[in-house]
């Protein structure tokens, strides 16, 4: 299905509304030209969640780390979204923990030559992986590596972690959230 749309005009239409490419090279230049031109920052994320073999797992955190360098060979603030499930968290907490720390130092070390407030934002995914996200969110900032954590808007539990999240001063995105949650949860 990814082949057959991404072969057709339509697809690629759409897809490029609302992406940034299909490579770090695209979605960098793509990035440059709007900060050059407009002065926007930009934040790349590589697809892919709830990701359960090591290979691919391996293959994601790579993607990562070459939008974080390429990022900051540019110049340009180095801010990357990841989701938790993409990095590991499927195969248990040691491998999250490592990855997570690995990306995040990368973004630290990428954003020497940048501007911005530079961040590893981990995405929220659905409920099963809410605590690991905010405690791999609390552990890096910690250690003071440069971490970013979003929250679903629309859980009863927002209104607390968020009010948590500030007091420690952290950079917090909001979004109405695109995973379902049931009445107890939402």
């Amino acid at each position: 299905l990814k082949a057959y749309a991404q072969s057709r005009r339509i697809g690629v239409a759409l897809a490029r509304r609302y992406t940034g490419g299909t490579s770090v090279d695209s979605a960098t230049e793509l990035a440059l030209g709007l900060h050059r031109q407009d002065g926007i920052q930009v934040s790349l994320f590589h697809l892919g969640e709830y990701v359960r073999s090591a290979a691919e797992v391996a293959a994601q955190v790579a993607a990562k780390h070459a939008a974080i360098e390429a990022l900051g060979r540019a110049g340009l603030n180095v801010h990357v979204s990841v989701d938790p499930t993409q990095i590991g968290l499927l195969q248990g907490a040691p491998a999250f923990e490592a990855n997570l720390r690995a990306l995040a130092t990368s973004v630290a070390t990428a954003a020497r030559s940048g501007s911005g407030r530079p961040a590893l934002m981990l995405d929220m995914e659905d409920a099963s992986v809410t605590d690991a996200t905010l405690a791999g969110h609390a552990a890096l900032r910690e250690t003071g590596l440069p971490a970013a954590i979003t929250l679903q808007a629309y859980r009863h539990r927002t209104g607390a972690d968020l009010a948590r999240l500030v007091e420690t001063g952290s950079m917090v995105r909001l979004v109405k959230g695109a995973f379902p949650a049931g009445p107890a949860l939402a």
